[in-house]
C-alpha cells in the first residue's frame, strides 16, 4: 500500500458516530428550542404572577394577620416572605440561570426597580429575591428546586448519556461489521498462500452472504487446482524417473571401452534431471501447511547441520549464546518446513560459499509485543547485489556471475523457500554486503 490507511473497524466506527453525534446535536437544540425554553417561560410568568399576587395580598392584611398569610405561603408555595425588612443572609453573586432571566423580565414590567436576585451563602439550596412594590420592598426565599428547569444541566446530562450510548453503537456496529470482513481477509490472504482455509459462514446481511460465499467457492476451486498440479507433477515425475532409471542402468552397461569422460558426464546429468524433477515437486507440494509441534530447536538445527555434513567438506559453525540455548529449548513449530528451509539454504551457501565455512546463528529476541527467533545462516561467498535480492526467490532465476548451470542447483531452491515462509508466516529476508557473502535471516514468531 503506498499510505497508511485506517481499518474498516475505525472508519465505520467514525462514520457513525460523526452521524449520530449531529442527530443528537439537531435533537438536542430542538428539544431546546422548541420544548425546555418555552415551558421555563410559562413558568417564570406564572411565578411572578404569585410574586405580585402575595404582594398585592400582604397589603391588604392587617398585622395580626401576616404570620397566619406566611404560613399559607410556605404551605401552598414553600415561600418564605420578608417585608420591608433585611434577612439574616449573606448574599453571593446572582446565580446565572435562564429561568431568572425571564422571571427578572416578567418581575420588571410592573415595578418601579429592577429586582435583584441572589443566594445565601449561609444556604446555597435557598434563592432570594428582592423587588419592589407600591413603596415596599419584598424578600422571598424560594427553594432552588422550585425555580423552573435547569437547561444546562438537561443539555450535560443528554449530551453524556448520549455520548455514552453513541459510543456503544459506534463499537457494535463497527465490530458485527468487521468481525467478518476479518474471517474473509483471512481466508483470502490463505489462499493466496496455497493454503486451503475453513469455509467461511454464510452469514449475516445479504451482501456480506453472497461475498462469503463467492471466497468459498474461489477457496475451493484454488484447493483443486492445487491438488490437480500435484497430481499431475508426480505423474510427470514418475514418468520421467522410469526413462532416466533405464538411461542410468543402460550407462553401467555400455562397453568397457565407452569413454570414462561420456559416462560420467551423462551420470551427472541423469543425477542433475533426478535433482531437478525433485526440487519441482518440493516446489508443488511446499504449500501444504503441516501441524505445529514442540521441539528442542537447538537440537533440531543441529540435526540439520550434521545431515547436510555428512554430504559435504565444507565446515558449518553453530553460534547459539548460551543464555539464548535454554530459551529455545522448546518451541511450537513446523518441523518438516523448518528443515526444509535450512537445508535449502545451507545447500545454497555450501554451494556459492567457495569453500569457506558456513555459519548458522541463533538468538531470541523480544519486541514490544511479540518474541521471535531469528536464525541466520552466512556464507563468505561473492555474494549478490541488492537489485537481484528480490528476483532470486522466483522459480528459475539464477543470478548471471556465479548461480548458472555449472554451478548445480534448479533455481527452485529459494523459490520453495520463500513458498514455504509464506505458508506458515514465517520471514526470510536476505542481506549480501559487498564482496562479503550472502546471509539469509529466518525469522519465526513465538507461538504459545
Amino acid at each position: 500500500m503506498s499510505r497508511k490507511s485506517i481499518s474498516l473497524f475505525s472508519r465505520t466506527g467514525i462514520i457513525v458516530a460523526i452521524t449520530l453525534f449531529l442527530f443528537q446535536t439537531a435533537i438536542i437544540t430542538a428539544i431546546i428550542i422548541f420544548l425546555l425554553m418555552p415551558v421555563i417561560k410559562s413558568s417564570a410568568v406564572t411565578m411572578a404572577a404569585i410574586m405580585e399576587m402575595s404582594a398585592q395580598t400582604w397589603l391588604k392584611l392587617v398585622p395580626e394577620e401576616y404570620q397566619l398569610f406566611n404560613n399559607e405561603l410556605k404551605r401552598h408555595y414553600n415561600f418564605k416572605l420578608y417585608v420591608d425588612k433585611n434577612p439574616d443572609i449573606e448574599p453571593t453573586a446572582r446565580p446565572h440561570e435562564p429561568y431568572l432571566h425571564y422571571l427578572e423580565a416578567e418581575l420588571g414590567k410592573h415595578q418601579e426597580l429592577p429586582p435583584r436576585f441572589y443566594a445565601d451563602r449561609k444556604n446555597p439550596d435557598i434563592y432570594w429575591i428582592n423587588y419592589h412594590y407600591q413603596g415596599h420592598t419584598f424578600e422571598i426565599a424560594v427553594p432552588i428546586h422550585q425555580l423552573g428547569g435547569r437547561p444546562h444541566a438537561a443539555t450535560i446530562a443528554i449530551i453524556v448519556s448520549g455520548l455514552i450510548m453513541l459510543f456503544i453503537s459506534s463499537w457494535f456496529l463497527a465490530y458485527h461489521l468487521n468481525r467478518p470482513i476479518n474471517r474473509l481477509i483471512n481466508a483470502v490472504k490463505q489462499v493466496s498462500y496455497g493454503i486451503s482455509p475453513e469455509p467461511i459462514p454464510e452469514t449475516g446481511c445479504k451482501e456480506l452472504v453472497v461475498l462469503a460465499h463467492s471466497v468459498n467457492i474461489m477457496a475451493t476451486k484454488v484447493k483443486d487446482l492445487l491438488e490437480n498440479r500435484t497430481v499431475m507433477l508426480a505423474g510427470i515425475s514418475h514418468d520421467l524417473r522410469t526413462p532416466l532409471t533405464r538411461m542410468a542402468l543402460s550407462v553401467e552397461l555400455l562397453p568397457e571401452e565407452t569413454s570414462q569422460q561420456l559416462t560420467q558426464r551423462i551420470r551427472q546429468d541423469i543425477k542433475l534431471m533426478n535433482e531437478m524433477i525433485g526440487h519441482y515437486m518440493e516446489l508443488a507440494s511446499c504449500l501444504t501447511k503441516e501441524k505445529l509441534e514442540q521441539h528442542n530447536l537447538h537440537a533440531l538445527i543441529q540435526s540439520y547441520i550434521h545431515e547436510i555434513q555428512q554430504h559435504s567438506n565444507v565446515d558449518i559453525e553453530l553460534k547459539m549464546p548460551a543464555v539464548h540455548a535454554g530459551a529455545i529449548e522448546k518451541l511450537w513449530i513446523y518441523p518438516v518446513a523448518l528443515k526444509r528451509i535450512i537445508s535449502n539454504l545451507l545447500e545454497n551457501a555450501i554451494r556459492y560459499g567457495e569453500g569457506k565455512p558456513v555459519i548458522v546463528s541463533c538468538e531470541k529476541v523480544t519486541g514490544q509485543n511479540n518474541k521471535s527467533i531469528i536464525i541466520k545462516i552466512t556464507d563468505h561467498g561473492p555474494g549478490i547485489s541488492e537489485q537481484e535480492i528480490e528476483k532470486v526467490f522466483h522459480p528459475f532465476y539464477r543470478v548471471d556471475k556465479s548461480r548458472n548451470s555449472e554451478s548445480g542447483g534448479s533455481g527452485l531452491g529459494l523459490a520453495i523457500v520463500h513458498h514455504l515462509t509464506q505458508a506458515h508466516d514465517w520471514i526470510i529476508e536476505l542481506e549480501s554486503p559487498l564482496n562479503e557473502g550472502l546471509t539469509a535471516k529466518l525469522t519465526l514468531p513465538v507461538r504459545n
